[in-house]
């Protein structure tokens, strides 16, 4: 029988395992001593009774969350918060397979992981109960899969690369702006071969959001946000259009900051973020060409799709000049 490769398991991936383990250990004894500020309480509260937290409602994040409310001990915010620090652990082992896959060296692999697992922004979220910790992972195993596909183009990979891509809108919309670049380029062909699959893959990541209108109408939990039982409410709510659909506020009055001072800042960030070292180690790493051009393509790629990320991102922010809240709002979105 035929595996795929991002599936299969050798003695090779004991590094990316052994990582991931130890990730999740430290974030365990490290997890918040309470519920931190924030959307924790509403995103624990939604989880526990199957309610429809704030728009866009991150109904995966709260199906998943229910599940781990069902683990025996601790209190409900520490099993909810829990999710998070999993899903950061299994990104940090996803990453670190990727640059293994790429440089051929399982300790380029272990120093990627464990720089973007014990970067702080990073680490502060994944020992808490958020929804950043799932988009890491949705888009890390999307990271490999298109690599792989990359590597040896199959149909299959592709169709998991396109439902991931709808898995992470049905947890953060932001993560679009990653992923579509990827599958425009990388995964094009093989889905415009497969149009009917590739339709039914996108429908399946975004089938969580099934749960807005179930729980509005039948579960009623007291943790409800608007109407999601009706057509006019789901929409609004998936849209986010209290806040502006794929802003990360509404717009309102007064002057924003401008894109390039957000994109300025980012990059001032980004050095903080991975500790310096990271930084320099990807500048290092960007000098040097690999033998194999196909692995230089993906690379850049790779990068203009951040770079897109980025920038729309940036441009949708509508963040108030001079709000210091807000740019700490923003950085979580960098992670």
């Amino acid at each position: 029988m035929a595996k795929f490769p991002v599936l299969s398991f050798s003695r090779s991936h004991w590094p990316a395992l052994a990582l991931g383990a130890a990730v999740l250990a430290v974030y365990a004894l490290t997890m918040n001593p309470d519920i931190p500020g924030g959307d924790a309480g509403e995103l624990v509260a939604a989880a526990h009774t199957l309610g429809v937290a704030h728009p866009p409602g991150y109904p995966l994040f709260v199906l998943l969350g229910k599940i781990f409310t069902w683990i025996p001990w601790g209190s409900i915010w520490w099993r909810v918060g829990l999710l998070s620090a999993v899903s950061n652990a299994a990104a940090a082992a996803l990453l670190s397979e990727c640059a293994k896959r790429w440089s051929g060296s399982w300790a380029a692999g272990v120093v990627t992981g464990g720089l973007f697992a014990f970067s702080p922004t990073v680490w502060e979220y994944a020992t808490g109960a958020e929804v950043f910790g799932l988009n890491h992972l949705i888009l890390a195993a999307f990271l490999l899969v298109t690599l792989n596909s990359f590597d040896r183009p199959r149909p299959g990979l592709s169709l998991l690369a396109l439902f991931l891509a709808g898995l992470g809108i049905s947890n953060q919309h932001a993560s679009i702006f990653f992923t579509i670049p990827l599958i425009a380029t990388i995964h094009r062909a093989p889905l415009l071969a497969s149009k009917g699959k590739a339709l039914i893959a996108f429908c399946l990541g975004l089938s969580p959001y099934l749960f807005l209108p179930i729980s509005a109408a039948w579960v009623r939990s007291p943790i409800s946000w608007g109407d999601t039982a009706s057509v006019s409410g789901f929409l609004g709510h998936f849209l986010r259009s209290e806040y502006g659909t794929f802003s990360l506020v509404s717009g309102g009055s007064g002057a924003f900051e401008p894109i390039w001072a957000v994109f300025a800042d980012f990059l001032k960030n980004a050095f903080e973020q991975s500790l310096v070292l990271g930084a320099v180690l990807a500048i290092a790493a960007g000098a040097i060409r690999p033998r194999d051009g196909r692995r230089r393509t993906f690379v850049l790629t790779a990068l203009l799709s951040t770079l897109a990320y980025l920038l729309v991102f940036s441009a949708r922010a509508h963040l108030p000049q001079g709000q210091a809240l807000a740019w700490s709002v923003l950085a979580r979105f960098w992670q």
